[in-house]
């Protein structure tokens, strides 16, 4: 099938899905990544907002829209949406396209070779994973956020700016930890967790809670 896209006979080499905030600021810097696209790459966003296909954020087109990158005949994406949810449910929608998911690391990143780093996934500015890190598909880890030694995040997982993983910390698939998060060595957060700005996790986080505070602690329901 032809490709639909704005600017179809220039095909990029990586689209960044989501031209928002974060979009933008991973726009920024994508070109000159240590991982994903070569310098000679053709950036384009993608966008589900027709209204926004045709326009560009900082010089960089919006090409068309999810569907139109499920018909694509090539290329390489990274799917930049802060959201844990939304990144699955993205990805599930392109898991039979014929592109594939890239890592993009900033340029000041530069992870000890026993890190393993999985298809699709963000390393953002000053991001410091130390040795023997694993790290899903498709995470997102923003600005001066560090791993420490032997932790597992699991896909999806999104660590918000300032965000400090001691070692042996394991963290479930799709949580999202808040800005300046700090989680103490060797707890085990479970799957679709959301844990609070400036929250200190001192014990284990079950699936699906939402905790805050210090020490974190379980919301209402």
């Amino acid at each position: 099938m032809k490709d639909s896209f704005a600017n179809a006979d220039k095909a990029p080499s990586c689209w960044l899905v989501g031209a928002g905030g974060f979009g933008r600021e991973v726009a920024s810097w994508a070109q000159n990544a240590t991982s994903g696209p070569t310098d000679a790459a053709r950036l384009a966003f993608i966008d589900d907002d027709p209204d926004l296909v045709g326009q560009n954020r900082l010089g960089v087109p919006i090409d068309g829209t999810i569907a139109d990158l499920t018909t694509a005949s090539g290329g390489s994406f990274a799917i930049t949406i802060g959201t844990s949810v939304l990144r699955r449910q993205i990805a599930d929608t392109l898991t039979e396209a014929a592109v594939s998911p890239v890592c993009l690391l900033h340029p000041s990143v530069a992870p000890d070779p026993t890190v393993d780093i999985g298809a699709g996934t963000i390393l953002c500015a000053r991001v410091t994973p130390t040795v023997n890190v694993r790290i899903g598909c498709h995470v997102i880890v923003n600005l001066h956020a560090t791993i420490g030694h032997d932790a597992v995040l699991g896909d999806f997982v999104t660590l918000h700016p300032g965000v400090h993983v001691s070692g042996h910390v394991v963290i479930g698939e799709a949580t999202e930890i808040g800005t300046g998060a700090v989680l103490l060595p060797g707890v085990t957060v479970g799957a679709n967790v959301r844990v609070g700005a400036g929250a200190v996790v001192t014990s284990d986080v079950p699936d699906g809670e939402t905790v805050v505070g210090v020490p974190a602690r379980a919301t209402m329901h």
